[in-house]
């Protein structure tokens, strides 16, 4: 229904209003007042009459002296796609913190999965014959190489636990025999 009004429309309740609309309540205007003479409260919560035991709520509480916005997540000018992205999905759109752990859990797992690659040469050589000494993959090239390729912080890494687990005893640097 669309009801067309010429003129400034009052109305006035001896007691509460309360709207109710299960899809939603749109207002557009050039200009929004909400007046709460004592307390004024807009909040985002489940609707009663079963509310669960706790509620989570985003809100906004306002009284003459001080304002309450509370929510699990805050943001404060996310900038306009991240807002689009809300709006969008429903989501809220991620924290610096949570985007910085992605970026190092990636690098971290891109990181290992490099030096799984480097040390998997270590081990073909071994398997080879190649390596039969610490001092082989020096003589050989096989750092430098591994170091072009991978990186030295990875040849590195490598090296260390094919190392560990290649050593015959700690201080003796002769390997095992391939079994």
């Amino acid at each position: 229904q669309e009801h067309i009004v010429q003129g400034n429309i009052t109305q006035v309740n001896q007691s509460a209003q309360i709207f109710t609309a299960p899809e939603g309540i749109t207002t557009s205007s050039k200009s929004l007042i909400l007046v709460g003479e004592e307390d004024l409260l807009a909040d985002c919560r489940p609707a009663p009459p079963e509310p669960p035991a706790i509620w989570k709520i985003s809100g906004l509480f306002m009284k003459p002296d001080f304002v309450i916005l509370d929510a699990p997540k805050l943001f404060l000018n996310p900038g306009q796609e991240a807002l689009e992205m809300a709006l969008a999905t429903g989501q809220a759109p991620e924290s610096a913190a949570e985007t910085e752990a992605k970026v190092q859990m990636a690098e971290a797992a891109a990181k290992q999965a490099a030096v799984t690659e480097a040390r998997a040469v270590y081990d073909e050589a071994y398997r080879s014959g190649d390596i039969t000494h610490v001092h082989d993959p020096i003589r050989s090239g096989m750092h430098a190489d591994v170091d072009r390729r991978f990186g030295e912080d990875v040849r590195v890494e490598a090296w260390a636990g094919f190392m560990e687990d290649n050593l015959a005893e700690p201080y003796h640097f002769h390997f095992q025999p391939p079994e």
